[in-house]
């Protein structure tokens, strides 16, 4: 899914395309969107955009039908196709049984691996990037009810926090047992996921990852002060001038290098809040995939508090402003 190492993992992937072959398991290439590296999409999201119908999608980038020639062509036992789009696709029936069909015809046998997150980290991870990359204009409360209230909507596209929801329909295509979910885990060193990823490959697949070359991490997570700034610029463009994040944080005496802290707008009552709504879906989770979400521990210390107060400030003044009328 979003948000849990993606990008990493597809870097180092690409990076090591030639260890993997070497043991046995091709690295696709086809969907990479490769004119849009800028933004790191380095994995498969080409091929997700194409069953999505996704605006994104360009065939010169590398269809399902290329995919297939590759694989025929890789004669390897094994491959890897990554892109967190591939999940939008859940409600998909038809789009999904393509991917799958795309595999089946080139010999190989698709097996799903679905890593998920905490809901709350889950929340917030995503919020910061709609609103850095989408123009959200809503503070993080706002998002979290949206998402304890219903299921969270981004344009065409779905993003259930009922994990099960999103699990069932792939088991039903690719069968359970080609299902592999994971949870993600908060806060762990970047070479974990590689460590854990390596581990879930065929057992005849002899890959060291502490031999494998890193990457920088990608995509790493905002700062309080770059989220809020962002929301700034979203909020001007619908509510004219605003008091900007650095006066407010100077009114509150807030030291501005927390600001440059990993944004959290999440709080312990949030957090509790968030595992009451979603506890029968995760209980369903362990009985169902053997899956537990790995707990997220939420800060409660000055610092923190002075964080929070920051963004409840920012949120109050900017919401007053627009009651106002400007």
């Amino acid at each position: 899914m979003h948000k849990t190492g993606t990008t990493f993992l597809q870097d180092t992937l690409t990076r090591n395309a030639r260890v993997f072959a070497d043991a046995g398991v091709h690295i696709a290439s086809a969907g990479r969107p490769v004119r849009l590296a800028k933004s790191y999409y380095i994995g498969n999201q080409n091929l997700a955009w194409q069953m999505l119908a996704d605006p994104r999608f360009d065939a010169s980038f590398g269809t399902l039908e290329d995919l297939e020639h590759e694989l025929v062509r890789s004669a390897l036992p094994h491959a890897v196709v990554t892109s967190e789009d591939f999940v939008l696709a859940f409600d998909r029936t038809q789009r999904l049984e393509d991917l799958r069909d795309t595999c089946l015809r080139a010999g190989l046998r698709p097996t799903i691996v679905v890593y998920l997150r905490e809901q709350v980290v889950y929340a917030k991870s995503l919020y910061a990037m709609f609103v850095v990359n989408g123009k959200l204009p809503i503070s993080f409360d706002d998002f979290c009810e949206l998402i304890l209230g219903s299921r969270l909507t981004w344009g065409p596209y779905i993003f259930p926090f009922e994990y099960g929801s999103i699990l069932e329909p792939f088991a039903r295509c690719f069968g359970a047992e080609n299902l592999i979910v994971r949870s993600y885990r908060e806060r762990r060193p970047a070479n974990v996921l590689v460590h854990d990823f390596v581990s879930l490959l065929a057992p005849e697949v002899c890959v060291d990852p502490d031999g494998l070359a890193i990457g920088p991490r990608l995509n790493e997570a905002r700062s309080y002060l770059e989220v809020v700034e962002s929301l700034y610029r979203n909020c001007i463009a619908t509510r004219g001038n605003l008091e900007t994040p650095l006066s407010i944080a100077r009114r509150l005496t807030i030291p501005v290098h927390l600001l440059d802290e990993p944004f959290d707008g999440s709080t312990p009552e949030l957090a509790q809040r968030f595992r009451e709504r979603f506890s029968r879906d995760d209980e369903s989770l362990r009985d169902r995939f053997g899956v537990a979400l790995d707990p997220y521990v939420v800060r409660d210390d000055p610092e923190r508090r002075l964080q929070l107060e920051f963004l409840r400030a920012c949120a109050q003044a900017w919401k007053w402003r627009q009651a106002s009328g400007s």
